[in-house]
């Protein structure tokens, strides 16, 4: 009997890199380098679509198989092929993953985006990590219900010769099999195929790891109003004021700037200067400035602008001096 560990061991050894590329990243700071990216790579390029392949296709193919038919109307026997079309095995999987992996990373980290943590590097390598830790589970269990027989072997395993025999072909034994080359177009066609899905899939895993200016630093500077239930929201700011009447605006500065910083927040409405707060933020959180805006004369498309310095702010602020601004274009009737 095939003991389990000998037929999941693919699974197992996904499982292990990809916590411990995480924890490396995520709780032992590891700092950019060589190590960082050997670690992290694989968990970008391969593995959550290797983990989703392994949910969708737990087994693999099986050796091509025939069935005679009657002999047809000029004498020769018909066969039917009888190997398995809904399997996957080999460097198949892997290149298939490789391509899942093109829509699944994006596509978690444009989820990451719009959670309370948004597009962070410890947003985005949790997310990544849970999403490939489940999938792993999920397939675990589905290959132990798939006899020994039709197990996948170890497919991350395969020696350089097998991938050289994928892209080149077998001239041996050419088979059936769609992704096998059968002519020099084709290897060809399928080398460079290859190498442009992993340059394509390092560049998504690159800016998915990398949010802008985040070995500079950066400040996020965004409008907001907080609702009923005490959440912030940038879905319904007020738009429309009354003379003599305040509204509350919320201004929100996440520090990424890799230290504490003190921020001053001048408010401005038509150019003239209604408000000026300093502000110190720590380095990874948010802080919310409140404003009370009570205009004081109408008039149509007026322009309500939020100042944001570095230190402290000039006598006379503006967007060309200005760390980060912040406009929102209001009626005042």
């Amino acid at each position: 009997m095939t003991r389990w560990y000998r037929s999941t061991g693919d699974l197992l050894v996904v499982a292990l890199w990809t916590l411990g590329a995480t924890f490396a990243v995520l709780v032992a700071g590891l700092e950019q380098s060589l190590l960082r990216t050997v670690l992290v790579a694989p968990l970008i390029l391969i593995f959550p679509g290797y983990a989703l392949l392994e949910v969708l296709f737990p087994e693999r193919p099986q050796p091509s198989g025939t069935t005679d038919r009657p002999l047809d109307s000029a004498g020769a026997r018909q066969t039917v092929d009888e190997s398995s079309t809904t399997s996957l095995d080999g460097i198949e999987r892997v290149t298939l993953a490789v391509v899942v992996n093109l829509g699944l990373v994006p596509l978690v980290a444009f989820v990451a985006n719009y959670t309370p943590y948004g597009l962070t590097l410890q947003s985005v390598m949790t997310a990544i990590t849970s999403v490939t830790l489940v999938f792993l589970l999920i397939g675990f269990f589905r290959r132990l219900r798939v006899s020994p027989d039709r197990r996948p072997r170890g497919v991350l395993a395969r020696t350089p010769a097998r991938l050289s025999r994928f892209l080149v072909g077998d001239q041996s034994s050419p088979g059936n099999r769609p992704l096998v080359p059968r002519t020099n177009a084709q290897r060809l066609f399928n080398l460079l195929l290859v190498v442009s899905l992993l340059v394509l899939a390092g560049s998504v895993g690159y800016a998915a790891l990398t949010p802008p200016g985040d070995d500079n630093g950066f400040t996020e500077t965004y409008l907001v109003t907080q609702t009923e239930t005490g959440d912030y929201s940038s879905e319904a700011l007020p738009r429309n004021f009354t003379v003599g009447e305040s509204q509350r605006l919320l201004v929100a500065l996440g520090n990424h700037e890799h230290e504490r910083t003190t921020y001053t927040v001048v408010t401005t409405l038509d150019g003239r200067e209604l408000s000026r707060t300093e502000v110190t933020v720590d380095d990874g959180e948010t802080e919310y400035v409140e404003r009370e805006i009570t205009p004081q004369q109408a008039g149509d498309e007026r322009s309500l602008q939020f100042f944001v310095y570095k230190g402290d702010a000039p006598e006379t602020p503006s967007s060309k001096t200005a760390y980060q601004t912040a406009d929102l274009w209001i009626t005042v009737e």
